[in-house]
């Protein structure tokens, strides 16, 4: 275990020079007894208005969350230690040579808003050549790498059923801190994140298609969503589809095709008028 994830009081607290170690009474008691979405809301309710530090204070807080004891950075992603004063990249060519900050949770899922941009739950101080051949992919296992770091953290296809998209997989020291930043922001911007993945269009050997929306880890079909038709022009996809009866009609950039995976983005409007990213994908079934 790399980091120790204080409450989220805690951290706060810490980081504002207070020595205080207790919750405050009372603090979770709107959670009580709730279980599900339910509980999922309270606890989102709970602690989305924590403050937030600036983009250069992260900088300052890796001092007080993530130093060894000699004094290092901790770097999940290599095996290489860091200078926090000296070794931030500027420009590098290879493993070995500095370390940036990396967004467990990438920037692009949330449109590189400041609030979870600079959210300690979830930025790390990892070396920056292996930050960016992580890129935005999501965490997942690989059984056939790609691309293999110093310390063992694998890129490639994943190899969990569900998704065959590319994924990036640390080692097994470091999963247990991941998932649990993984799920404070899943609480935290519950509502407020972006769509990544969350819909899916299955293309069946039939030449029907069927709409997925994911709940928890779960496809679950919409048949209120129906595809009347696509087609591919260079790096554009270009589809007409009906949701609750009203016909849309959409061009999208294509993202990649990799495994009879097709994915894409498109831009998407809240009811507060705020727009995000959403993140789709087209999954070819062969039988």
């Amino acid at each position: 275990m790399r980091r120790h994830l204080f409450p989220f009081l805690l951290l706060l607290a810490l980081l504002s020079g207070s020595l205080s170690a207790q919750i405050p009474n009372g603090y979770y008691n709107d959670a009580n007894g709730l279980i599900g979405d339910e509980l999922k809301t309270a606890l989102h309710d709970i602690i989305k208005d924590h403050n937030v530090v600036s983009y250069a204070g992260i900088l300052n807080a890796f001092a007080y969350t993530d130093c060894k004891p000699n004094g290092k950075l901790w770097d999940m992603y290599s095996n290489y230690e860091y200078s926090l004063s000296t070794d931030l990249c500027e420009e590098f060519e290879q493993e070995g040579e500095c370390w940036n900050r990396e967004h467990a949770w990438p920037q692009s899922w949330f449109n590189e808003s400041n609030t979870p941009r600079n959210d300690l739950f979830h930025v790390y101080p990892t070396d920056g050549f292996v930050n960016q051949q992580r890129g935005n992919y999501p965490y997942g296992e690989v059984n056939n790498p790609t691309y293999t770091s110093g310390n063992g953290s694998k890129l490639g296809p994943c190899a969990t059923s569900g998704y065959s998209g590319k994924v990036f997989e640390p080692v097994d020291e470091y999963k247990g801190d991941l998932a649990r930043s993984y799920f404070y922001m899943s609480v935290r911007y519950a509502g407020e994140d972006d769509d990544y993945l969350e819909h899916r269009w299955q293309y069946n050997a039939d030449g029907t298609y069927v709409y997925y929306n994911k709940s928890s880890n779960d496809w679950i079909p919409n048949p209120l969503n129906t595809l009347n038709e696509y087609f591919v022009d260079g790096n554009f996809l270009c589809m007409r589809w009906i949701n609750n009866g009203a016909e849309y009609r959409e061009w999208w950039e294509i993202a990649s095709i990799e495994n009879n995976v097709m994915s894409w983005t498109a831009l998407r409007k809240k009811a507060d008028g705020t727009t995000y990213t959403a993140s789709f994908s087209m999954v070819k079934m062969n039988d």
